[in-house]
Formats: structure tokens, sequence, C-alpha cells
């Protein structure tokens, strides 16, 4: 299982939940079809409202709930399919089969996988970027690590956009 690059790593402090809603637009605009974004953290840490918020920034008008009964939410934006997974009630990795993950996995599919440890070596596989939640302070802090060119593509044009870093401040 190949682990995450800590080189790249970006670290971004999340004060408010309308900085989170910056914070996914910013992730909004680079990603592409094809990416593997796994989000990792506590319980009611942040992981869905990442997602709800990002998928709203790429077009999404209707509600975005959390699969964590159902496992797998899709959502199929003008140009973009996205497959928002939760495999916290996994038992093991051999249970992605079952639920079909091949059909799901398409390479112009966005993949979002929540509680990605519970299947670690299938993610790692085809991962691009972790998000790592945690609480910090009254907000959250998010380190964001590559594991792909790709994620390091992504990480690499915001770190160029002016301001990104304390933009969530606030």
């Amino acid at each position: 299982m190949s682990q995450p690059s800590r080189t790249s790593d970006l670290v971004c402090t999340i004060a408010s939940e309308e900085a989170m809603v910056h914070f996914a637009a910013h992730w909004a605009s680079v990603i592409k079809p094809g990416l593997w974004l796994g989000l990792s953290g506590d319980l009611g840490v942040g992981k869905t409202t990442f997602v709800r918020h990002m998928l709203y920034a790429l077009g999404w008008a209707s509600s975005v709930k959390s699969p964590t009964f159902t496992l797998v939410e899709p959502y199929a934006l003008p140009n973009l399919k996205v497959y928002h997974f939760d495999w916290y009630r996994l038992e093991s990795p051999e249970e992605l089969e079952y639920i079909g993950i091949r059909d799901y996995v398409q390479s112009d599919a966005l993949v979002l996988v929540e509680w990605l440890e519970r299947a670690a070596p299938y993610f790692y596989a085809h991962g691009d970027l972790l998000f790592t939640f945690s609480y910090h302070n009254e907000g959250r802090q998010v380190t964001v690590s590559a594991l792909s060119m790709e994620g390091e593509r992504c990480i690499s044009t915001l770190r160029g956009v002016p301001g990104f870093l304390h933009s969530f401040l606030s």
C-alpha cells in the first residue's frame, strides 16, 4: 500500500462553515474527471460538509446527503459524474466487489471516498488526493496530501492562487 507524499502536504485551517464553502469551491475549481479524493477524519469533523459544498460549487443544485447507509450517492452533473462513497460500514475491502465498485468507477467520474481506511489498499491503488480532517480550536484543520502526479498538480495550482491559504481563516 502506498502512503501519502509528505513533501507536498498542504495544511489549511478552516475557521467556519462559510470558510468551508470557500475551501471546497477552490478545490472544485482544480479537480477534474477521473480523480479519486479520500476524506479521512473523525465522525462529525466535516467530510460530508466539504463534499456538499464542493458539489454545490460544481453546479449541483439539489440536496447532498451522506451515503453512510447507501454506501454510494451518484451525482450527474452536466460535464461530470461524481460518486460519493462512504465505506464506514464495510467489514472488509472485499465487500467493495459486492457493491459493484467496478461498475461505479469510470475514467470520467470524480470519486469521493469517506472512511477510506476501511479499504485502504483499494483506495491507495487509485487515490490522487487525501484530505485529513481534524478538529482545531473552534474550527477544522485539513491536511491535503498528494498521492499521484494529478494530485500534485491540484495542490501546486492552489498554492499559486494569491491568498489561498489565508482565505479560510474568517
